[in-house]
């Protein structure tokens, strides 16, 4: 029995489907091998078919976009408490001046040392404009100290007779950072400098200086006291250090030339390129600020830079993420 193109193509919808018993489906095959209209009408109704629709990748994306939005919320939580945390530390631990007083250094006199002699009741001061071999046998300066919490740093001087001034500063023991020995001064191409901690104590109070310098001086800026050797001409003053000035002006520079090429590159890809640039000096303004408001001139300029770019680091990635959170929520509005 020939079945109507009618009767065909209103079972073509299901047949397509694959919804069809398999007589049904039969049937309409034979048809469609004799009938080239209602092959045609299939063949346009599998065209127009849309594809099935995807509910696992929406719903994956979706899972990802906030596994995403809460690793940045913490790693945002995190960057913020270790700012907070390591500022606090920072001010806590200030670097103090002892003011001189009678009694805080007494100079025993020259001695002669031998290697056996150096323990680690007696701070070195060594440098490389006083040059000594390690296994130092001779003369050296024996100082002694007023037991106390303190710390005591050195600076070598070159005088232009061709002498040595030997500076000393003693501090507070909250600013014996052992972490910072090594960094405190930064280099300074004019000064010869050679500066160490030493925690000072009733058991731990002597100063071997060698060999024995020219002359030494306590304290740093116009308040100090001749403590050794011949008188130097014309004294000696040792000023703050302007280098955070410096930087501080290096970084507000780069910061106002990234920012333009940002703005001028805005939507390309080299326009990310100087947004990243330029949270770096924006990051360091910021350290600085924290750290120092707007103070510029430091005696330890070494340790204070220090602290500013460790502070500087996170608040890069601080900047970073919180611009990349504002992005996404910009999109999503």
């Amino acid at each position: 029995m020939k079945i109507p193109c009618s009767v065909i193509r209103d079972l073509l919808p299901l047949y397509a489907e694959k919804m069809v018993e398999q007589e049904t489906e039969n049937l309409v095959n034979e048809h469609l091998a004799e009938c080239s209209e209602c092959r045609q009408k299939l063949s346009a109704m599998n065209e127009k078919a849309e594809p099935p629709i995807e509910t696992t990748r929406p719903l994956l994306n979706l899972k990802k976009q906030i596994r995403l939005r809460r690793l940045r919320a913490a790693a945002i939580a995190a960057l913020c408490v270790f700012v907070l945390l390591f500022t606090a530390f920072y001010h806590t631990n200030k670097v103090e001046h002892v003011e001189w007083k009678d009694g805080l250094i007494d100079v025993k006199g020259v001695e002669t040392i031998t290697p056996e002699d150096r323990n680690e009741r007696a701070f070195y001061m060594l440098s490389k404009l006083l040059p000594a071999p390690e296994k130092y046998t001779g003369e050296a300066l024996i100082l002694k100290t007023l037991g106390g919490s303190y710390g005591i740093m050195s600076n070598v001087y070159p005088d232009g007779d061709g002498s040595y001034t030997v500076v000393i500063q003693m501090y507070t023991k909250k600013s014996l950072l052992p972490d910072l020995m090594s960094i405190q001064y930064a280099v300074n191409p004019e000064l010869s400098q050679s500066g160490r901690f030493l925690e000072n104590n009733e058991e731990n109070n002597e100063i071997v200086i060698y060999p024995v310098p020219d002359r030494v001086i306590y304290g740093n800026g116009s308040s100090q006291r001749f403590l050794w050797g011949k008188p130097l001409k014309g004294g000696l003053e040792v000023l703050p250090r302007l280098a955070l000035a410096y930087y501080l002006m290096i970084a507000a520079a780069l910061a106002a030339v990234s920012g333009l090429l940002w703005f001028i590159f805005h939507g390309e890809k080299a326009g990310i390129i100087m947004r990243q640039i330029f949270f770096a000096p924006i990051a360091y303004i910021a350290a600085h600020i924290l750290l120092k408001g707007t103070a510029t001139t430091s005696y330890f300029m070494g340790r204070e830079l220090y602290f500013i770019l460790v502070i500087a680091t996170p608040l890069y990635f601080l900047f970073t993420l919180t611009w990349q959170v504002w992005l996404q929520r910009r999109k999503e509005r």
